[in-house]
């Protein structure tokens, strides 16, 4: 399976490549614009330069999930790149950072589940903690996506479909549109992902500055009326006004919605 990790202006920070053993990293390609294509390869990274790079995230997995599709013959994820990927026990409850032999379980869930499941992800660390399921099928997917590359051809759902460049809920838009569109995903609750901080410095920090994020959050209210609700929070670092408008979805609902559809 084929992995890209989208980065912009974090040439000197780079921590799910560092975190990946060896075996996964052969497949796994940094995708960064031309300008920091030396910077990256100066650490012995693998890079693929994209001329989307730097216009906004729907920009950029739009362009690689273009690029996967010509020459990737069944199977790719996307993963964001300040990732730390965690295991939790199932005795316990206890999500700890996964060991490299943990880490090629962790795909191989993936690539399995990509078999039957248009999406399948890993699943944020605060994800129904407490929930002793070992996957959720129909959910919020985000952060480490997996795709099977004929399901979502045939799906015709985009991470830029109907939205600008910097549009920064690309991967929240292309969940509810496989999901509306009856692909239910599949959602690790074993394996999990540990974020950064949000709206750190690179990256998509320069998309969410001002009311971008708010623009954001209502025009997803409007791809997806029913789904979406608007709702009012605390602004992140770096934002400018002290609250912005962000969204609540109802996963579930959708995929419901998805499944009565192709009946």
């Amino acid at each position: 399976m084929r992995i890209y990790i989208p980065t912009y202006q974090r040439i000197d920070k780079q921590k799910t490549w560092d975190t990946l053993p060896d075996a996964i990293r052969a497949n796994t390609v940094l995708v960064v614009s031309k300008a920091e294509e030396q910077g990256h390869r100066s650490h012995q990274r693998n890079v693929l330069v994209s001329p989307a790079q730097g216009k906004g995230m729907a920009a950029i997995r739009g362009w690689i999930q273009d690029h996967a599709m010509r020459t990737v013959h069944e199977k790719f994820a996307i993963l964001d790149d300040d990732l730390q990927l965690q295991m939790r026990d199932s005795a316990t409850m206890k999500i700890t950072n996964a060991t490299h032999r943990q880490f090629i379980h962790a795909f191989k869930w993936m690539e399995d589940s990509l078999d039957s499941f248009t999406c399948a992800a890993f699943g944020t660390r605060s994800l129904a903690y407490a929930d002793p399921s070992s996957e959720i099928i129909g959910g919020r997917a985000m952060q480490a996506l997996g795709f099977n590359v004929e399901m979502l051809k045939q799906s015709k759902c985009r991470f830029d479909k109907g939205v600008p460049d910097w549009f920064p809920m690309d991967d929240f838009h292309m969940t509810l549109q496989l999901l509306e569109a009856g692909h239910p995903n599949c959602i690790s609750l074993v394996w999990r992902m540990n974020p950064g901080p949000s709206n750190s410095p690179g990256g998509c920090f320069d998309q969410r500055k001002g009311d971008r994020q708010s623009q954001a959050a209502r025009l997803l209210h409007k791809l997806h009326p029913r789904f979406v609700k608007l709702r009012e929070k605390k602004a992140w670092r770096g934002m400018a006004d002290a609250t912005m408008t962000d969204v609540t979805v109802f996963w579930k609902q959708a995929a419901k919605h998805g499944a009565q559809q192709c009946m």
